[in-house]
């Protein structure tokens, strides 16, 4: 990444990496406080997930380091994390026979997983 090493390139996604988790919090506090159905919160963060990668895209492509992107990564890993704790959430209500459940449930965490998506194209 611009020619950076690991360990500097890894530094620049601590944004992503910070955000998911607390999506993944605020979404638990949204839905149980405020009865927000959790289609509405998928929604929602699908949105915010889109705007954010949408803005990643718009850096130049350049060896000089836009700042932009740690506000644009904050947008999506947001979105991300929200959407990674509401779809496991939902799954059990939404499959209806037990044991499709188990193959439901890793299916949304696998695919969520950009690493695993990314060693499965290697393979």
């Amino acid at each position: 990444m611009n020619d950076s090493s690991a360990i500097s390139a890894g530094l620049r996604l601590i944004p992503f990496t910070a955000a998911a988790p607390i999506g993944s919090g605020v979404s638990a506090a949204i839905a149980g406080k405020f009865k927000v159905p959790p289609l509405y919160l998928v929604i929602g963060a699908s949105c915010l997930q889109v705007i954010g990668f949408a803005l990643l895209s718009t850096l130049p492509i350049s060896n000089n380091e836009a700042n932009a992107q740690y506000g644009y990564q904050i947008i999506a890993g947001f979105g991300v994390g929200i959407n990674i704790s509401t779809l496991t959430i939902m799954t059990p209500y939404s499959i209806e026979e037990e044991k499709d459940m188990c193959k439901s449930l890793v299916f949304i965490l696998y695919s969520s997983d950009t690493n695993y998506q990314q060693h499965k194209l290697l393979l």
